[in-house]
């Protein structure tokens, strides 16, 4: 009985682990999403800034 009882125990331990294992590689995957979605958002940013920029100096010489 202690026998299976510590068996239970080693294998639900076991699958514990992979799980946390899982879990981690999930948060792993999710920052480097996030990260890659920052970059493209800063990088649109500054596209945005530029287009900005440029319309307005086509507005100021269409103006003139």
């Amino acid at each position: 009985l202690v026998n299976q009882k510590a068996t239970s125990i080693a294998t639900a331990v076991e699958e514990q682990t992979q799980v946390m294992h899982e879990v981690s590689q999930s948060i792993v995957q999710i920052k480097d999403f996030t990260e890659q979605v920052s970059s493209h958002s800063q990088n649109n940013l500054l596209s945005c800034k530029d287009v900005n920029e440029q319309t307005t100096q086509l507005l100021s010489l269409s103006a003139h």
